[in-house]
């Protein structure tokens, strides 16, 4: 089945990581449309992934179809599954190596700590993971050494000259933290990085239709 007769049906909030993959979906010019009903917890999104998390994505052969052929849940494993046979995931053998150890070490050193701070500082999710406030500054240190990490690796993009799904995941990422603290300064490197990220068309489309979404919390930004 080839992309032209395949038809996805995104799941979640597009203020919440569904805009990675809402971000990939415009980036890959898949035919697709987003169900922003499907709330984190709900029993609709636990329907298709037991543990409430969004974004999921269902595939289709048309946009009628019942029932999807394909469910998949996380938003890296998604882009990476969208992005086959196009030049947002590697397929050289090296290359797809490194792909895939920069998408490890972005979720585990830069994804991982905001999360933590979200969930334990934030309403309402701080009602329900625990508040914890002494969290930030080691978790604003983690974050500190991660990106100074990759600065040297920007030329311009994680992997090279070529914009690729990592890319996504850290401007989402990058994002995300300073939603978190408004006054995040980042090193002018980042910040031209974001920009450049961020004049991408398929980013500006997929941010107007974040933009336009109900953002009930930015607490909800998950």
């Amino acid at each position: 089945m080839t992309v032209s007769n395949v038809y996805y049906k995104l799941l979640g909030p597009a203020y919440t990581r569904t805009f990675r993959c809402l971000w990939m979906l415009e980036e890959v010019g898949c035919k697709y449309e987003i169900d922003q009903a499907f709330r984190p917890s709900s029993r609709k999104v636990a329907a298709y992934n037991p543990a409430g998390k969004v974004p999921v994505l269902l595939e289709n052969s048309s946009q009628t179809d019942k029932e999807p052929l394909f469910c998949l849940t996380e938003s890296t494993a998604i882009n990476t599954y969208l992005g086959q046979g196009t030049n947002l995931v590697p397929t050289e053998k090296y290359e797809r190596a490194a792909y895939d150890a920069t998408i490890a070490y972005l979720l585990s050193e830069v994804d991982a700590p905001i999360w933590f701070m979200a969930k334990h500082t934030l309403e309402p999710l701080k009602q329900f993971f625990g508040a914890l406030p002494d969290c930030v500054e080691p978790c604003t240190k983690e974050l500190s050494r991660a990106h100074a990490r990759l600065v040297p690796t920007l030329s311009p993009y994680l992997l090279g000259s070529g914009f690729t799904a990592a890319d996504i995941l850290y401007c989402h990422c990058l994002e995300w933290q300073r939603t978190l603290n408004k006054e995040l300064v980042l090193d002018d490197a980042l910040e031209n990085y974001m920009r450049q990220c961020r004049e991408r068309p398929a980013y500006q489309r997929a941010h107007a239709i974040r933009k336009s979404s109900q953002q009930i919390t930015p607490a909800a930004n998950l």
